[in-house]
Formats: C-alpha cells, sequence, structure tokens
C-alpha cells in the first residue's frame, strides 16, 4: 500500500493516515490505536491532504485511475464533496484558499470551503510533470517539474 505522511490531530489522540486504496481516523490513548472509521472514498495515492477546520481537502485517486479533489469529514469519514477528472497534483493551504499544483503543471487555487468545490484561479506556470508540493513563504509562491525548471510567484 503506498501512504502519505500521517496527519496527527487533536494533541496525538487521533490520527488521520491514507494511502492507495484507503483512509483511516486512529484513536490513541497513549498505549493502542483503535479503528474509527475507514473510508475508501478518499485515498492520498500520492499526495498528502490539508487539514482545515475537520476537513482534509486532497487528490483522491488510486494509481492507475482518474484523480479527483476531494475533501472528507474527518469527525465520520463521509465525503463532504468531489470535484471529478481534476488529476493528481499536490496541495498545500494559505490562509483559507487550498494551493494546487497538477501534475500537468497548473497552478489553482480553490477556496477552503467544506460545502463543495469553488475554484478561485487557475493558470498554466510550469510543464508537465510535477509531483512536488509547492512552496509558500514571504508571500512567494515556489514550484517546480521534474526536469528542475523552477517558478517563483508573487502571491
Amino acid at each position: 500500500m503506498v501512504a502519505t505522511t500521517p496527519v496527527i490531530l487533536d494533541d496525538g489522540q487521533r490520527i488521520f493516515i491514507s494511502g492507495n486504496t484507503t483512509s483511516e481516523m486512529l484513536d490513541f490513548d497513549g498505549r493502542a490505536l483503535e479503528s474509527a472509521w475507514v473510508s475508501s472514498e478518499f485515498r492520498n495515492a500520492m499526495n498528502n491532504s490539508v487539514v482545515l477546520d475537520g476537513v482534509a481537502y486532497g487528490i483522491d485517486g488510486k494509481q492507475g485511475a482518474p484523480a479527483r479533489f476531494a475533501a472528507i469529514d474527518l469527525a465520520s469519514g463521509r465525503l463532504r464533496w468531489a470535484h471529478e477528472d481534476f488529476g493528481y497534483g499536490t496541495v498545500i493551504a494559505v490562509g483559507d484558499s487550498l494551493l494546487a499544483l497538477t501534475e500537468n503543471g497548473e497552478l489553482v487555487t480553490v477556496k477552503a470551503d467544506p460545502t463543495g468545490y469553488r475554484e478561485q484561479g487557475r493558470l498554466q506556470v510550469l510543464g508537465k510533470t510535477c509531483w512536488t508540493t509547492p512552496v509558500f513563504a514571504r508571500g512567494r509562491i515556489f514550484a517546480r517539474n521534474d526536469r528542475g525548471d523552477v517558478v517563483c510567484l508573487v502571491h
């Protein structure tokens, strides 16, 4: 199973994990782990999710299948929404927005909204293949592709 970095929540009492086939919330009492829920509706095959206000936003997909941008409620494991045919990419949070760098080199700004996908803008910034997570620092967005091309955009 491919797995992304676990997300530690509630001072270590809950752990969100996601991989190629499922995502899962684990409860941790300091000694033992217990499954709170398992979902096959949200799978981070390649990259991590962003957690904001009890919702995980990320690229949902299974290797060899189309990917979508999706949001899952971390309390219940219920899928909140999914934007189909988004493609693989990476996601970071900047304020109340999500910045997704698609595999094809588009930088997409999406409102972090648990009720639905709200695209705010889209710009082709690099050629493909982009699998590296963009970085936001000091008002600038840095992104690169697999050839080593780097762009710096002022936010």
